[in-house]
C-alpha cells in the first residue's frame, strides 16, 4: 500500500522514510524489470539538494532538465523514480507531472500521475506569458490560416 506523503524531511536522508515496503520492481526499456534496493535508494538521495520545497537534482540532467539517475544498467527519470519508490509505481497510461514546474525536482509531494494529455496542458499553462508559449500560439494561428508554417 502507498504511503501517503504528508510533512517532508528537511534535513537527513529524505527519501527513505517516505518508501514503500517492500520496495518495488522498476520496468526497464528492454521490458525487464529490477528490484530497487536500499543501496540504491542511499545513492539516489546522495543526488538531491534540498531547495526550499523542492528536492533539486544535483546529478546527471537531461538537456531539457529533468534529472536522470543511473540505475542497474539503466537510465531513469529522477521523478520517475521517486514516484514509484514512494507509490509502488506508475499506473498504466499516466505520466508523472511536476506540481512545481520544476523539472529538476524530485520531491514526491510535487509528483503526480496524470494522462500525458494533462501533463501537456498543464505544461502548456504554466509557459503562459513566455515567449516559447507565444511562439506556440502564433505558430498555430499560422497553421490556421495557412495550412502550414510560412
Amino acid at each position: 500500500m502507498p504511503n501517503a506523503i504528508g510533512e517532508l524531511p528537511t534535513t537527513g536522508t529524505p527519501l527513505t522514510p517516505l518508501c514503500v515496503s517492500p520496495l518495488p520492481k522498476i520496468k526497464v526499456y528492454n521490458g525487464g524489470e529490477r528490484q530497487v534496493t536500499p543501496d540504491d535508494i542511499a545513492r539516489f538521495e546522495s543526488k538531491i539538494a534540498l531547495e526550499g520545497e523542492c528536492w533539486a537534482w544535483t546529478g546527471t540532467r537531461s538537456a531539457n532538465g529533468y534529472g536522470k539517475f543511473s540505475f542497474r544498467d539503466t537510465k531513469i527519470s529522477a521523478h520517475r523514480f521517486a514516484y514509484i519508490v514512494t507509490r509502488d509505481g506508475i499506473p498504466d497510461g499516466l505520466v508523472v507531472d511536476h506540481l512545481c514546474r520544476n523539472r529538476a525536482c524530485s520531491n514526491p509531494a510535487h509528483l503526480e500521475a496524470v494522462t500525458q494529455e494533462e501533463n501537456v496542458r498543464r505544461g502548456d499553462a504554466a509557459q503562459a506569458g513566455r515567449p516559447q508559449a507565444a511562439r506556440r500560439e502564433a505558430d498555430a494561428v499560422i497553421r490556421s490560416l495557412y495550412g502550414r508554417l510560412a
